[in-house]
């Protein structure tokens, strides 16, 4: 009878010899895999800029924070004094150490008192909600109109604007697919009883969710017509984009100003931590030009790149990288001289994805040719 084969010692050392050098590689590649992501808290393909869609939404990797915490890395949090919270506790759980420094503060606008008569108004069919502090201004405006009953149907734009509302008492009716003003005025329903909408809303800088945009508007304007009536109780400084979307599908649209975003003061505490921040975490465009008037941009790209733009309050670089809450606010950065390389945010505005782009922001500050010089601009 046959026996079955047995290699020799010989031959099992041979191939064992022959194998050893590919498994030593792999297990270097493996290892070396692992510490950039321990260290930078993303997979090596991984890089600046824009979060994509496909990525698992969620704060900003533990790991992440930790590297960079170490280092002493820090986190400023620009939005309104005692608005910053939800943030801070997202990187706070994910092991990131920030610091709130306020670049905005919230004002009177001069459209306020027509607010609760406007809501009176039995006829509308929408009232248009796009951020927290428009739906602090419309709750208030609302209570002051003594209208019995629930409110008008309300459309809203984002989570954290529905949230503030909800807490309030009132659950929107409607909120768009993405948070941005363009969507909002894409997407929203038409009353039953209005006649079919055949028009498309032209193209406009989205006005991003959760935040307050910069651009010039039309305070107190009405459009002419009798189609479904909207009131956008709004910023001063808030974008058009709203009401011109609506008013191309028909929609009569009256805005009223009921709110203004001016810049925070800082006093000498504020300054310094700004000063010792690596990443700002930008929730408005109002935020951007407050930081970059008084603590400059980063104008050198990461990982090397070329000065782009140019840098802000008398500064031609240095400041902290840009961790953007959406596109809007990114685009102020751009617009402000922060090199492309520099500004971090997720494809749709949230929390979460802001979190997450403030975890890869602060990965990306090793990366930088050289510590980032603050800039020598003076507060004010």
């Amino acid at each position: 009878m046959r026996s079955a084969y047995c290699p020799s010692t010989t031959a099992v050392a041979l191939v064992a010899a022959a194998c050893l050098p590919l498994a030593v590689s792999f297990n270097f590649i493996r290892i070396a895999h692992e510490q950039h992501q321990r260290h930078f808290g993303r997979s090596p393909e991984w890089h600046t800029g824009i979060i994509g869609r496909g990525e698992a939404i969620g704060h900003a990797r533990p790991s992440a924070a930790r590297g960079c915490a170490s280092r002493g890395a820090e986190v400023a949090l620009t939005r309104e004094a005692g608005k910053n919270g939800k943030l801070a506790k997202l990187l706070t759980d994910a092991g990131i150490s920030s610091v709130e420094v306020p670049c905005i503060a919230h004002e009177d606008g001069p459209d306020l008192p027509l607010l609760p008569a406007a809501l009176a108004d039995p006829g509308l069919a929408y009232v248009v909600v796009t951020s927290p502090e428009a739906a602090k201004v419309f709750l208030a405006g609302w209570a002051k109109a003594g209208v019995p009953g629930a409110p008008v149907p309300v459309a809203c734009v984002g989570k954290a604007t529905g949230d503030a509302l909800r807490a309030g008492g009132v659950s929107p009716v409607f909120t768009p697919s993405k948070a941005t003003g363009e969507t909002l005025a894409a997407e929203i329903p038409r009353p039953p009883s209005a006649p079919a909408d055949d028009t498309v809303a032209p193209a406009a800088a989205p006005s991003e969710a959760e935040e307050t945009t910069d651009a010039g508007g039309e305070g107190g304007s009405s459009s002419p017509g009798a189609g479904p009536r909207v009131l956008y109780p709004a910023s001063v400084k808030a974008q058009n984009t709203v009401e011109s979307g609506l008013r191309a599908r028909g929609f009569e649209v009256r805005r009223l100003n009921t709110y203004d975003t001016v810049p925070a003061t800082w006093d000498e505490s504020a300054e310094a931590a700004a000063a010792g921040a690596s990443v700002a975490a930008f929730g408005s465009p109002s935020a951007v030009k407050t930081w970059a008037a008084r603590m400059g941009v980063v104008a050198a790209g990461v990982g090397g790149a070329g000065a782009e733009g140019r840098g802000g309050g008398g500064s031609s670089g240095g400041g902290a990288l840009a961790a953007c809450i959406g596109e809007t606010s990114a685009r102020a950065c751009r617009e402000a001289g922060w090199a492309e390389s520099a500004i971090f945010y997720p494809e749709k505005p949230g929390m979460e994805g802001w979190a997450k782009a403030v975890g890869q922001a602060l990965a990306a500050v090793e990366t930088l040719p050289s510590s980032p010089a603050k800039a020598g601009a003076s507060a004010g």
